[in-house]
Order: structure tokens, then C-alpha cells, then sequence
């Protein structure tokens, strides 16, 4: 069941319900709080609706560029494995060499 949980984004309280642990809501809390303030200090003549577009854009290619280098690692440990497996079946098909 969803819990209520009060954050503050750039001074401004804010009240949500989530299912995820308070710990992780503080982590992003402060990753969106920390780039909001980034984005206000380089760009303070943005309106306050720019910003948040642009640290969610900013956000949004940060998962984007991570997702795709996941997905790649996925493919690279996929293809690893399958060979690994190529050459432990080879292996073991092998006859033992007894000394």
C-alpha cells in the first residue's frame, strides 16, 4: 500500500504517495533537487516551467544513454556466455587424458 511521503524540491514541500522505500524517494528527491539548481544557476532567466522541462529532459537522457549501455552489456555477457558454453560442451566431449 502506497505510503505518503513529504519531499522538498528547491524550498517547496511537496506530498506523494509511493510504494518505494523512503530511502530511494530521498535519492531521487535530491538528484531531481540537484538538477533543477543546476540548470537555475547556468540559465537563471529560464522561467521556472523551462527548468523543470529541462532537467527532466536532462534526466530522461541520462536513463536513455544508461539503458542503452545496459542493454549492451546484456548482449556482450550473452554472447560471452554462449561461447563459454561452445567450449565447455567441446571439452567435454573430449576423452580424459589419464597420466
Amino acid at each position: 500500500m502506497p505510503e505518503t511521503i513529504k519531499i522538498e524540491i528547491l524550498g517547496r514541500p511537496i506530498t506523494l504517495k509511493s510504494e518505494a522505500p523512503p530511502g530511494r524517494i530521498e535519492s531521487i528527491t535530491r538528484l531531481v533537487d540537484d538538477q533543477i539548481k543546476e540548470i537555475r544557476q547556468a540559465l537563471p532567466a529560464i522561467s521556472p516551467l523551462e527548468v523543470a522541462i529541462m532537467a527532466a529532459l536532462n534526466l530522461a537522457y541520462e536513463y536513455v544513454e544508461i539503458k542503452e549501455d545496459y542493454q549492451q552489456l546484456q548482449r556482450e555477457v550473452e554472447t560471452k556466455s554462449q561461447h563459454l558454453i561452445k567450449l565447455i560442451e567441446m571439452r567435454s566431449s573430449l576423452p580424459l587424458r589419464c597420466s
